[in-house]
């Protein structure tokens, strides 16, 4: 079905749309931070469940992959997964820290080479946690290390406390460096 994006808020990540049949749906917006939030008049093809709309796609992607606002939820790609919440993702930063401290940086150096490969760093091994691309495949050995790179380039005091109110108020969790290389925290449920 298709229809029109009424309304939706940053703070709650719900909006609403109103279905071409006439009736409205309340949605929850998964991924739309990244370019921008769902604007009212935006045209969305989507599933309606009841009142609930699911499997919100934009219209000029319908019969694609794309979920509406570009990034599709990775609920739609492996259902298995869903976004590490903040406390996980501040566990996993105090981790690495310290992980690094323990092997005197040159063990933690050569576990970090094998596991980013797979989309990990030690801590986010050891919790469990995995960084995916926005579609939900998983970040290559390259995406790693330019997120480490831009975590660096942001790693100046004031960046990181504006990093973590970003990910604090962000309905994904995702830091100033995953937005830079568009990049997504998850978790085996």
């Amino acid at each position: 079905m298709t229809g029109e994006i009424l309304d939706y808020s940053i703070q709650t990540n719900t909006g609403a749309i109103s279905g071409d049949d006439g009736n409205r749906y309340s949605f929850t917006g998964v991924g739309w931070q990244e370019n921008g939030a769902p604007r009212p008049g935006m045209r969305v093809d989507f599933e309606p469940n009841g009142n609930v709309a699911i499997g919100i796609y934009s219209e000029s992607r319908i019969g694609g992959t794309t979920p509406a606002g570009g990034i599709p939820t990775v609920a739609s790609v492996d259902t298995d997964m869903e976004v590490a919440g903040s406390l996980l993702r501040i566990a996993a930063y105090f981790l690495e820290a310290l992980l690094a401290v323990l092997t005197l940086g040159i063990g933690y150096l050569i576990w970090l080479v094998i596991v980013m490969a797979q989309g990990q760093t030690p801590a986010k091994q050891m919790l469990g946690l995995r960084v995916v691309r926005l579609d939900g495949s998983t970040a290559s050995w390259g995406l790693m290390f330019g997120r480490g790179f831009c975590k660096f380039l942001t790693s100046w005091i004031p960046l990181v406390i504006v990093s973590f109110v970003m990910m604090l108020a962000d309905g994904q969790c995702r830091t100033i460096h995953d937005r830079m290389v568009g990049t997504l925290v998850v978790r085996k449920r």
